[in-house]
């Protein structure tokens, strides 16, 4: 269990302004200039995280006295993570290093760049006002709202494929040419748009409960209150709305498991019933492998669209480089240029290998996937440890949508890929520092009761 810090590491309120001010005015500059640009430069990034670095040194030592890395502002990762995110960051420098197509590995670099700094950042502006909670759900709001602005987006320049009424080509000739070709690829595919949905719409329902259900201490306000609870009911059925209008199964099944998992949360009986269910699926899918394999390259065309081919080339590449990775961002020239005898059409060349794991294990390598999966038992550990101290609280509430939330994503990249390098990260290093944010007010309101 994350342990609260004590009264004389939380910085006075001029420090908290400086430092909200600071990690606000790095982010923002690093977010223009990965949104509005497409290609350009790694120097403006390594200089904007240069400067964040140094910005959170001179804070620790100016408010401290001398440099600590084990007081609330972090100074790149949060102390809880720090280990799989400190070698995920070297791992990410290798594969930049061993790539042999620059122009494909600079956007996805700047991409993993903005989510560590979003981590980062995020997890301190939580840390840098604890005077009450309020503050910690507004900056929850903020991330939700920057979130479905990102994924409204990605409705807009889809809404041509999804709503199959090509009303803005009506209004303006041209749109679907013009708008849509200079979208990023995260919007304009609809299953990608699902997977950006999937962590964002269980956690305003789980937010919402909290503070209906449940007093939280530092919510003073009754207005800010009901504001909150509005505006998460808002979120929740707009995104909600929002994935059922991509007619993604995908999609459908990730939200079908974010309300069970939601649910057993909640209710033990339900998770260990989802236990069984899991079990008995991985059970029926080994006895039907050698019927899969049997097939004939069409059925297994028609029964998997492509899917089983997509994820055995991505094997077989990491077979042949496990510890190192193609490098970022090769897979679909690595296939072109190395495996071209298991491409048979111009539609067998998808951007991603449709499978998160598999796609960490190419740009990363093996143990590239095993930071992943470490910083995912390390995320759930710490949320479901700050639930069941008090199960019935708001934080408890909150942590169970966005934990819901993170069972979205990852059943949605079984089998498609909303990935945590591309222009969305800010959606999803966002949701993994709320989880360390409301798990450790959690603990700090656990301790203070046990102390009393």
């Amino acid at each position: 269990m994350i342990m609260p810090q004590s009264k004389t590491d939380t910085p006075s309120r001029v420090w908290s302004l400086i430092g909200v001010a600071i990690e606000l005015g790095v982010w923002g500059a690093l977010a223009f200039l990965i949104i509005a640009r497409r290609n350009f430069s790694p120097l403006p990034i390594i200089g904007l995280v240069a400067a964040l670095i140094l910005a959170r040194l001179g804070l620790n030592l100016w408010h401290n006295g001398k440099i600590r890395f084990d007081g609330p502002l972090a100074l790149l990762f949060p102390s809880a993570l720090r280990w799989p995110l400190r070698l995920w960051a070297i791992l990410l420098a290798i594969s930049f290093y061993l790539t042999f197509q620059y122009d494909l590995a600079v956007p996805r670099l700047s991409m993993f760049v903005m989510g560590f700094v979003t981590l980062g950042s995020l997890y301190n502006m939580t840390q840098l006002s604890r005077r009450g909670a309020g503050w910690l759900w507004t900056i929850a709001l903020g991330w939700l709202l920057l979130a479905t602005a990102i994924a409204s987006g990605g409705a807009l320049t889809a809404s041509w494929v999804f709503l199959k009424v090509s009303l803005l080509q009506r209004l303006y000739p041209g749109y679907e040419v013009q708008v849509v070709q200079l979208a990023n690829d995260q919007t304009t595919n609809v299953n990608i748009l699902a997977g950006v949905v999937s962590p964002i719409i269980m956690p305003p329902i789980g937010m919402a409960l909290g503070l209906i259900w449940h007093s939280s201490d530092g919510l003073v306000n009754h207005w800010l209150r009901r504001l909150l609870i509005l505006s998460f009911i808002v979120l929740a059925i707009f995104l909600t709305g929002l994935m059922l209008l991509t007619q993604s199964f995908g999609g459908y099944g990730a939200l079908a498991a974010g309300v069970a998992v939601f649910a057993a949360l909640r209710y033990r009986k339900i998770g260990w019933l989802l236990a069984v269910v899991v079990a008995l699926g991985v059970v029926g899918a080994l006895l039907y492998l050698p019927t899969l394999m049997a097939l004939s390259p069409a059925e297994l065309d028609v029964l998997l669209r492509k899917r089983y081919f997509i994820w055995l080339r991505a094997v077989t590449m990491i077979a042949d480089m496990p510890f190192s990775g193609i490098g970022l961002g090769m897979f679909p020239y690595a296939s072109r240029l190395m495996f071209a005898n298991m491409i048979s059409s111009i539609t067998d060349q998808p951007p991603h290998a449709h499978n998160l794991l598999l796609e960490l294990g190419l740009d990363f390598g093996i143990v590239g996937m095993a930071c992943f999966v470490a910083l995912q038992v390390l995320l759930w550990r710490i949320g479901l440890r700050a639930i069941n101290a008090t199960p019935a609280s708001a934080d408890a509430w909150a942590l169970r949508g966005l934990l819901a939330g993170q069972a979205m994503w990852l059943v949605f990249n079984l089998t498609d890929l909303a990935y945590p390098g591309t222009r969305a990260s800010f959606i999803y290093w966002g949701a993994w520092a709320l989880i360390l944010a409301f798990a450790q007010a959690q603990s700090r309101k656990t301790t203070v009761v046990a102390s009393a």
